[in-house]
């Protein structure tokens, strides 16, 4: 009964070992940044300065604001860019698996129809009015 149902790692679908190790970075990158701001700003936003002086300032802020929001946003952004450019792997979903994209004729596209008067019969029909619904007219 205690069968072990799980796949052995060598066996694993490359996707789904590539998904865990993208999971992991984005994992340990959440935990990191996390940690930053909610201790950083622990530390240095509710500290007084002592009597007599003043807040120090960075850029015009006070300089916890630039270590707890900016510094930190700055840096997730950069590494956000790096993990999506050159970390993360894009794969062919469907060479895997063994399924074809069958290309469609091009009279199997459907017909673009312009906005403006279209005319249908003896009718003149308005399309693309605000009020979404078609206005039918005679042709005088």
């Amino acid at each position: 009964m205690s069968e072990d149902w799980r796949v052995p790692r060598e066996d694993e679908d490359p996707l789904l070992l590539s998904a865990r190790r993208e999971l992991k970075v984005a994992v340990i990158f959440w935990v990191v940044f996390a940690t930053w701001a909610i201790g950083l700003g622990k530390l240095l936003a509710y500290r007084k300065p002592p009597e007599g002086e003043m807040i120090n300032m960075i850029l015009g802020m006070p300089s916890w604001v630039f270590w707890v929001v900016i510094l930190p946003w700055f840096l997730a952004t950069v590494f956000t860019l790096w993990f999506a450019l050159r970390f993360m792997k894009d794969h062919d979903l469907l060479a895997d698996s063994g399924m074809e994209i069958s290309s469609r004729s091009e009279a199997s596209q459907p017909e673009i129809l312009p906005v403006g008067n279209i005319e249908q019969g003896s009718k003149n029909v308005k399309v693309g009015e605000e009020e979404g619904n078609a206005s039918e007219g005679r042709d005088e």
